[in-house]
């Protein structure tokens, strides 16, 4: 994969979306409009996986605003953080560790977004 491509793989029924690549402001938008949709389906707590991300800190300020977003209607946004050593801005919400259920299968969609 290289450095422009972001994707996300989202698990509609766990709430949760497991993002891959470079994290711009752009792609973090994106990401918000998915986490959205999921609060919009019924899901009060909706956890992003960056575990796999390389974070700009444009792309980690998009998800403060939405962490804080979800926050005054009442939802959650959960943040697994990035792995990679010097990540640099500290990432929004609350960081977990939590793995689904041994043999939980869910559907998942793949969405890739070049950025610009």
């Amino acid at each position: 994969m290289g450095d422009t491509a972001l994707t996300e793989v989202v698990h509609v029924r766990r709430g949760a979306v497991r993002v891959t690549g470079r994290l711009t402001e752009l792609g973090a938008d994106l990401v918000r409009g998915t986490v959205e949709s999921l609060v919009r389906s019924g899901h009060r707590s909706v956890l992003v996986d960056l575990r796999d991300v390389r974070p700009t800190d444009a792309g980690l300020h998009v998800l403060r605003d939405v962490e804080r977003s979800l926050a005054a209607d009442g939802a959650r946004l959960l943040v697994r953080p990035p792995t990679e050593p010097g990540a640099g801005t500290p990432v929004p919400g609350e960081h977990v560790a939590s793995r689904p259920a041994a043999g939980t299968r869910t559907p998942s969609r793949e969405t890739r977004h070049a950025a610009p």
